[in-house]
Parts: C-alpha cells; sequence; structure tokens
C-alpha cells in the first residue's frame, strides 16, 4: 500500500473515533475545535513517517514534533473529564486543564523548538547530549514559570487578584441582591466596607475605588473565568515570545555561517515562527480581554487562523516526507552526514517560488536557497558534487 493511502487511512480512523466519541458525555466541544485536532494528528502521522523512512540524523526532531502533534488527542479528552471521566474527583476538570492544556502544549512546543534550534548550533553534539542540553533549558524556564502550580495544584485560587476578585464577587452578588438592580461604584465600595471591616481599615477609599474599576469589568456572569485563568495565559505568553527569538536568532545565525541543514527543517523552522507569533498576540488578546463574550470571540477566531497554520504545516511537513522518500534525499542526506563542509543548502520549490516573484537579484541565492532542486553543489567551486 502506497504510504500516502496509509496515512489517509490512519488518519480517517482516527477521525471517525473522534467524532463516534461525541456521543459519550461531553463538555461543549466546536466543530471548529475538532478539525484543529485532527490537523494536528495527521501531522503526527506523517511526522512517524518521516522517521520511519528517514536515515539521516535528524530523526529526533521529527520524534519531538510527532509527540507534540499527537499531545491532541489528550486535549480531546479534556472535553470528556468531569463529564464522563473522574467525575467524582474534585477540581479534576481543573487539574486536567492546567497541566494538560496549560502547561503541558507549551512545554511540547517549547521542547520540540529549542531541541531543533540545538540540533542546528550544536550539530557535532551527541543526540544524548542535545536531549540533555534542551531538556535544561526547558526545565530552567519552566521551573520558573510554573514551579507554584506544580507545588500548590489549587495555585490560581490563590492568587492575589483572584482572592481580591472573589471579595469584590461577593460584595457584588450582595448588592444586587439587596438593591435589586445594577449597583453603582459607591454603593459597592460602601458595602465592602461593611461587609469586609477588617480589610476596609487598612485602605483608603481611593484604594478602594482603584480596586473595583480594577475588578469590576469580571464581576457577574462568567466573566471571572477570565481572571482565573490569566496568570497561566500570560506564561504561555512569555513561552511564545522566548520560542519567536530563539528561532529569530537561528535565523540570524544562519545568515552569518550558513551551516548546511536538513532539508525543509529551515520551512518548518518558519512555519513555527508564524505560529507562535500568533499564539503570542492569541494570549495577549486573552489577557486583555475583560468579557467573555470577548474572550470566546478571540477563542474562535483563533482556532481559524490556528487551522490555516496547520494547513500549511502539512504541506511543507509532506514535503520533507516526500523528499526523504526519494532517491536525490537519500543521497542528499547521506552527503549532509558525511561531508557537511561540500554541501549548500536544498532548494526546493517554495524556494523557486520566492526567489522567481520577488527577487531579481542573484546576490540573494547564497542565504536564501543555494541550488536547483535536482542538484546537489559544492561551496567549493574546485569540489564537484553531483
Amino acid at each position: 500500500m502506497r504510504i500516502e493511502r496509509k496515512i489517509i487511512l490512519l488518519w480517517g480512523v482516527y477521525l471517525l473515533l473522534s467524532f463516534a466519541s461525541l456521543a459519550l458525555p461531553h463538555r461543549s466541544l466546536p466543530l471548529i475545535a475538532l478539525i484543529n485536532y485532527g490537523l494536528q494528528v495527521l501531522l503526527g502521522i506523517i511526522c512517524v513517517f518521516v522517521v520511519i523512512h528517514d536515515s539521516s540524523r535528524t530523526k529526533p526532531i521529527f520524534i519531538n514534533f510527532a509527540v507534540l502533534f499527537f499531545f491532541a488527542i489528550p486535549l480531546l479528552v479534556s472535553a470528556f473529564v468531569g463529564p464522563l471521566l473522574f467525575s467524582s474527583v474534585p477540581f479534576m476538570s481543573v487539574y486536567y486543564h492546567q497541566y494538560v492544556n496549560m502547561i503541558g502544549v507549551p512545554l511540547l512546543l517549547a521542547f520540540s523548538v529549542l531541541y531543533t534550534a540545538v540540533d542546528y548550533v550544536g550539530r557535532r553534539l551527541r543526540t544524548s547530549h542535545k536531549y540533555l542540553l534542551t531538556a535544561g533549558i526547558v526545565f530552567s524556564i519552566f521551573f520558573s514559570l510554573y514551579l507554584p502550580y506544580v507545588v500548590d495544584p489549587l495555585h490560581l485560587y490563590r492568587t492575589s487578584d483572584y482572592t481580591e476578585y472573589m471579595l469584590w464577587n461577593e460584595v457584588y452578588d450582595k448588592a444586587v441582591e439587596k438593591f435589586d438592580r445594577e449597583p453603582g461604584d459607591q454603593e459597592l465600595i460602601e458595602l465592602f466596607a461593611t461587609t469586609h471591616p477588617h480589610l476596609n481599615s487598612s485602605q483608603s477609599e481611593g484604594s478602594l475605588r482603584h480596586g473595583l474599576k480594577e475588578y469590576k469589568p469580571y464581576l457577574g456572569g462568567r466573566n471571572s473565568t477570565i481572571l482565573f485563568w490569566q496568570p497561566l495565559n500570560i506564561n504561555v505568553l512569555y513561552v511564545n515570545a522566548l520560542l519567536i527569538a530563539t528561532i529569530g536568532l537561528i535565523f540570524v545565525i544562519k545568515q552569518i555561517r550558513d551551516y548546511p541543514h536538513a532539508a525543509y527543517v529551515e520551512k518548518i523552522l518558519q512555519t513555527f515562527l508564524v505560529l507562535c507569533s500568533f499564539e503570542f498576540l492569541h494570549y495577549w488578546a486573552y489577557a486583555q480581554s475583560s468579557s467573555y463574550e470577548i474572550f470566546r470571540a478571540v477563542l474562535e477566531f483563533g482556532q481559524y487562523v490556528t487551522i490555516l497554520i496547520f494547513l500549511v504545516m502539512v504541506y511543507v511537513f509532506s514535503m520533507r516526507l516526500r523528499f526523504v522518500l526519494s532517491a536525490l534525499g537519500k543521497y542528499y542526506e547521506t552527503v549532509l552526514a558525511t561531508q557537511p563542509s561540500l554541501v549548500t543548502r536544498y532548494r526546493d520549490e517554495i524556494d523557486n517560488v520566492v526567489l522567481r516573484y520577488f527577487f531579481r537579484s542573484k546576490k540573494y541565492f547564497g542565504r536564501l536557497a543555494s541550488v536547483e532542486p535536482n542538484h546537489l553543489h559544492s561551496t567549493n567551486k574546485k569540489e564537484h558534487q553531483p
């Protein structure tokens, strides 16, 4: 059976099972989210076939990407935690979303991207040393960002912002019950002073008014959801900012040193640069939202853009698979592993389109793309590399 048919068959089985699972009790799961998870699983399947047929030293890169993309399956399972799974465990849905969705995803994303960067910069290192170095970097980042959530699983309930918000929300609920209408600011401040006299004694009216101004947008309805998850949303924003800087640094190093690398890995990094940049904006919008309706609108819009990025990734990863299956690809990767100084970067169809329509001068070719798709070319003109 052709590899393309195997991929489609495996993906079809996953889609069938995922849609069939909706017959079980679950929380609301939009179709757009199912498509998002489905594309990630497709990318994971493609990565598995790349690993199987790749004879180069870049296998670990695609193993990492496969783990990252297959993590969409635990993300799908999160919709069933509570209504179906672990329904008797208090706070289980919070634990699951916190550790899987909000910590697991950025952890794997950071590991896969940073390993690719380490592989390029430290290409002479052993694979085990690359993994240790990457794990050390990722651990140090996540230790500083997520230690409170590991030590205290309910840390989100104990953050200063959420604790103070709950005090104001208690006062707001009492005011609505008392006045049977939307209370005014002065009424809330006076009721806060009466309800929490021990806190009022240590705060001036100005500080109370400032606190009300800060938390009032979240009072009532489901707006508290935004404030509750805000610390983790900000952490994800920081992780994506770090990955954007890392990928940007790799491209700067490429411009300076122009080390040869496995074909299409650079294109893959470019797609992750776009993904991380969008995720940065996405989570920044989360952090700025004060309305649950706006929060949901940002979430839905983000799903559409992410799907578009994943579609581009499917194309790029498919090109890598097609390349490793070809005789040219096997030869290129062999020469790259044995005599990397004699090989320039592989030039693919995307390079050709960019060079044909956006660049007229040949001075750009040295860094953007070096050779025709059906040739390997030596960096030393006295050497001949077919």
